[in-house]
């Protein structure tokens, strides 16, 4: 068994490998898994949502090139799901960035059941549902030691 931090790298060496590829982070509650990738990169985790309110983008392609700027972990990605805004396809959107940037690490703000991710409930004007595909999600798992993996995978071919 890989244990952290190497497990991180690990991960991250083959998202670079497959640029395109998929990494959501769900179920992160108090950002144990963001913040653990934030630190192995020595960053700080991105809140898109500031980032894309001030001075909305007006087109799909600005909210690519801003959500690629940002960093290797992104999380407060909910203006991804407001229509009629821009009316963006989210997983749609994040595969792009990941194609732009690989490695990058983006907490879910929906559900992951299966191979289906959701935002939001049927009826609602937000309401996001797709099935995933060349996708890992991350997590998080009770570590009692420093290295131990904060996060459990599930792949989805």
């Amino acid at each position: 068994m890989t244990r952290w931090p190497e497990c991180g790298e690990s991960l991250l060496s083959e998202l670079r490998r497959v640029p395109g590829r998929l990494a959501l982070i769900v179920d992160d509650r108090d950002s144990s898994v963001a913040r653990a990738f934030s630190q192995l990169q020595a960053v700080t985790v991105h809140h898109a949502g500031a980032s894309l309110s001030a001075g909305p983008p007006k087109t799909p392609a600005e909210v690519i090139d801003r959500l690629a700027a940002a960093g290797p972990v992104v999380a407060d990605l909910d203006l991804l799901f407001w229509k009629p805004w821009l009316a963006l396809d989210p997983l749609g959107v994040l595969r792009a960035v990941c194609r732009r940037r690989p490695a990058i690490l983006f907490q879910w703000p929906g559900t992951v059941s299966g191979t289906h991710a959701t935002y939001s409930t049927p009826g609602r004007r937000d309401w996001y549902e797709a099935t995933l595909s060349d996708a890992v999600v991350l997590r998080p798992s009770v570590a009692l030691f420093p290295d131990e993996s904060p996060y459990c995978i599930e792949r989805y071919p």
